[in-house]
């Protein structure tokens, strides 16, 4: 699910990551699997529906510029 966390909010920016949360930089979101959302309580900071799908092809690692 989506997450707003504030960008002085390091902190909490570091426990997002270290229980497998990532930041998507097109959304401009930290992304977590809800059951871990809800054990850090952060169900209060879920954006867009709480809903994220996600691939592989996906990744902002491997994404093909569109020109």
């Amino acid at each position: 699910m989506a997450l707003r966390i504030g960008w002085r909010e390091r902190d909490l920016q570091a426990r997002v990551k270290s229980a497998g949360g990532w930041w998507d930089p097109d959304r401009q979101v930290w992304i977590l699997r809800r059951d871990v959302a809800e054990r850090l309580d952060l169900l209060d900071r879920v954006v867009g529906g709480g809903g994220y799908i996600w691939t592989p092809v996906a990744t902002f690692r491997n994404r093909v510029p569109v020109r």
